[in-house]
């Protein structure tokens, strides 16, 4: 990561993350307990538990900040050129924003139209708040937050706490991030690697934070239904179909991909 910023002549701090596999059973146990299960998510798993606090620990740093913005990046982004551009000079983030969105989502979200301003040659939209548990600007792998923002997120108390990128950016599962103006760059400027995978480049990096093993899945409070539904519905496809109401749904609600681009 420290070879791109630096490609695109960025100044950076490099936060160490926390390793959920140092993560002893007492700690998650007493952080678990301190933070309920959220039904409509699932339960926590060290691997979410290191996300979280890492970030967490970013936004300490944010809140506590001379500057009035931070931008925060995960350690598996690939950058467009265009961030370089973005974090030199905050001028152009409006007075009412929050946070600043740099990284496509990984689900449609809704945008509005009439809050859109230009940005460099991109468009810079406010995210509006949603009203799908599946459509919401999921992902915290790059973004731009407020000084009073971050404080907000650190100062919450633990019971409001969910899983870190819900915790920024699900209006239907986070207390906080009802109360934050959110604003999505389009097309995005950043984006996990893993979901722009390309075998001739280089490009491709893990990240350190999360553990990869069964131990990080969870189950919803829907997940028994989900589960035979994927274990005897693919054979009258009706896991397709179910997924393509779904998105019918969406985007006859005005919810929209937001692409990547270089």
């Amino acid at each position: 990561m420290s070879a791109r910023f630096e490609a695109l002549g960025i100044p950076f701090e490099r936060f160490p993350a926390i390793d959920a596999q140092k993560i002893s059973d007492e700690d998650f146990a007493e952080f678990s307990k301190a933070r309920p299960r959220i039904e409509i998510l699932g339960k926590w798993t060290k691997g979410k538990m290191a996300c979280f606090l890492s970030h967490q620990g970013a936004r300490q740093l944010a809140a506590e900040s001379p500057d009035a913005y931070t931008a925060i990046f995960e350690d598996d982004m690939v950058l467009s050129p265009f961030v370089g551009t973005v974090i030199k000079d905050s001028s152009w983030i409006p007075e009412d924003c929050d946070i600043v969105r740099l990284e496509a989502p990984m689900f449609r979200v809704l945008l509005s139209s009439r809050d859109s301003v230009s940005v460099g040659g991109r468009k810079l939209q406010k995210v509006m708040p949603n009203r799908f548990r599946h459509a919401w600007a999921a992902g915290a792998g790059g973004y731009i937050i407020r000084k009073e923002a971050a404080r907000r997120f650190v100062d919450a108390p633990p019971e409001f706490h969910v899983y870190n990128d819900n915790y920024l950016f699900n209006c239907t599962a986070s207390e906080v991030a009802r109360q934050n103006s959110v604003h999505q760059i389009v097309p995005a400027c950043c984006i996990q690697s893993r979901f722009h995978f390309d075998p001739g480049s280089d490009n491709y990096f893990n990240s350190e934070i999360e553990v990869g093993d069964n131990s990080d899945l969870y189950e919803p409070r829907h997940g028994r239904a989900m589960r035979l539904l994927k274990n005897y519905g693919r054979r009258l496809n009706l896991l397709k179909a179910f997924r393509k109401v779904k998105a019918f749904v969406h985007i006859a609600c005005g919810y929209k991909m937001v692409p990547y681009s270089d």
